[in-house]
């Protein structure tokens, strides 16, 4: 047929990002015998001018056309996941997965979205399989590392990234999840990123990786002054960019208080028989750092309990039912809706919904996000019936482990750090006195000092049986996306209790503001 654009003028217009001219030239395929890449063209455009469900439609009509183009699903699962439907997006991936032979791009993009979806164990084949077929394409490589070091295979992980930070020495992440797969014990990588960072702090707010990770690999080997002075200098410059975003510690400060003040213990009185899932949620929460990963581990060692790792779940949906986007913060006036405003149990329901797609069907499932912590009022009123446990660590222990990552915008300062610390602990005593015993508070200290004696009681309170085996979870391959995904590698330990004091010259500030409020 005359008229039809050629590759030449497609390409050209993916080039020019010239979404409209690119649109016209899919339909006019559309209208031909190349109705399949007419489809997949539209949806190409459709795509980069935002409209996702127009794109996605076509990605269909494409795979519809012509049942060979796994492009067109693979396309099209991604944008399902970005719109939001995570199960709908790994439905489509495991029907398609099986077609993909020989074309390592779409391989790679199946195993980013197991990944994605944190299906970290599903992921692991695609993406060996996408290196494998293209061994120089270091995205692949990037890729391949990140779910080694999530499904516990961390000799592998770092024979990768060794290579990788070699290829790509001004790559930081890569530089943060190599200290993060290995403990340190030469100073080869921290002269590597000293090299890599200067001896200059005016660029800190380009090098907050290479920062983190030059503490961690100089506390690894024991050089503690050392190492502070690189965790403060990522800190500070983590924070200055939290500052410019608009980010207010007292803003999250609120939101504790104002959990504590709305959800009473009337709030959280079960609201008639609740919603009865299928199978039993059991919530491990407490401040991040605290111990969650470990007792998540120890857990699901029994045959009648999975963990769904960590998800944003409820969180998002608690955001969605105040009008919120997932990039938008729970303030106090959104938490005191959340204790009020009738017909709160759909956030329950969204959530049960949104994790179905990550249970293999047993009678128990654990939800590790720690954040949850804001969220047990409404857990003890509309799952009457699921479990909590509550991990507490000792203050000065758990706020400079905060202080170690470059993640929470509440942590990057020591005296605010403390401030924060002290409203939460509030919090964690609110639920602790209204809640009685349906929640099951965890002391890190007594879990890795006396860890049969603490997990007894645990198992007895998810009604289930004690063997020692759960304590042998070091030995299980699950894969986990916590920052203590290397540590949970390793038997129990005690080390990291009381390990803020080889800090302890350099802690001051936080020591003296934790004072203040009476918790030192």
């Amino acid at each position: 047929m005359d008229g039809l654009p050629t590759r030449e003028q497609v390409s050209a217009a993916m080039q020019q990002k010239n979404w409209p001219k690119l649109l016209q030239m899919g339909q006019r395929l559309t209208r031909s015998d190349a109705d399949d890449d007419g489809h997949f063209i539209s949806a190409i455009a459709y795509r980069g001018m935002g409209q996702f469900e127009n794109a996605l439609k076509s990605f269909r009509k494409c795979a519809k056309a012509k049942s060979s183009r796994v492009d067109a699903r693979i396309e099209a699962a991604e944008l399902e996941q970005r719109l939001g439907r995570q199960a709908a997006a790994v439905k489509a991936v495991k029907s398609t997965l099986p077609k993909i032979d020989s074309n390592p791009h779409y391989l790679n993009k199946a195993g980013s979205i197991f990944m994605r979806a944190g299906l970290y164990g599903l992921a692991l084949a695609p993406l060996q399989q996408a290196r494998d077929q293209s061994p120089g394409q270091l995205k692949f490589e990037i890729d391949l590392a990140d779910c080694l070091g999530k499904n516990g295979d961390l000799k592998q992980a770092e024979k990768l990234l060794t290579g990788l930070v070699q290829k790509l020495p001004k790559h930081q992440r890569l530089h943060y999840d190599l200290a993060k797969v290995r403990r340190a014990t030469d100073r080869t990588h921290v002269d590597m990123l000293e090299r890599l960072i200067g001896p200059d702090s005016d660029q800190d707010r380009e090098n907050i990786f290479a920062l983190f990770s030059l503490g961690k690999e100089l506390e690894d080997l024991s050089h503690w002054s050392e190492s502070f002075k690189y965790y403060k200098r990522g800190n500070d410059a983590a924070g200055a960019i939290a500052k410019m975003q608009g980010y207010d510690l007292q803003t999250d400060i609120k939101a504790l208080e104002a959990t504590v003040k709305s959800f009473t213990s009337q709030a959280i009185e079960p609201a008639g028989k609740g919603i009865r899932p299928n199978a039993v949620p059991v919530f491990i929460m407490g401040l991040p750092r605290s111990g969650t990963t470990l007792l998540e581990k120890i857990v699901t060692g029994h045959p009648d309990i999975e963990s769904i790792d960590e998800t944003y779940f409820l969180e998002n949906a608690a955001k969605s039912f105040c009008g919120l986007s997932p990039r938008e913060i729970l303030r106090a006036e959104h938490i005191e809706m959340l204790a009020s405003a009738p017909g709160s149990a759909r956030i329950i329901q969204t959530y049960l919904d949104q994790v179905d797609y990550r249970r293999s069907g047993r009678s128990m499932f654990i939800e590790k996000y720690p954040m949850n912590f804001i969220f047990a009022g409404l857990i003890c009123r509309h799952l009457p019936q699921a479990k909590i446990l509550y991990m507490r660590r000792n203050a000065l222990d758990v706020c400079f482990a905060l202080y170690k990552q470059p993640h929470f915008r509440y942590s990057f300062d020591l005296e605010g750090l403390a401030d924060y610390y002290a409203a939460y602990l509030k919090l964690e005593q609110h639920w602790a006195g209204i809640a009685g015993e349906r929640i099951h508070f965890v002391d890190y200290e007594d879990l890795v000092a006396a860890p049969q004696q603490t997990v007894k009681p645990i198992m007895a309170y998810l009604g289930k049986a004690f063997s020692a085996d759960l304590l042998d979870f070091h030995k299980r391959k699950e894969p986990s996306a916590s920052a203590s995904s290397a540590q949970i590698r390793e038997k129990i330990y005690t080390r990291s209790v009381e390990k803020w004091r080889n800090w302890e010259n350099d802690l001051t500030p936080l020591v003296n503001r934790l004072r203040d409020h009476g918790l030192v």
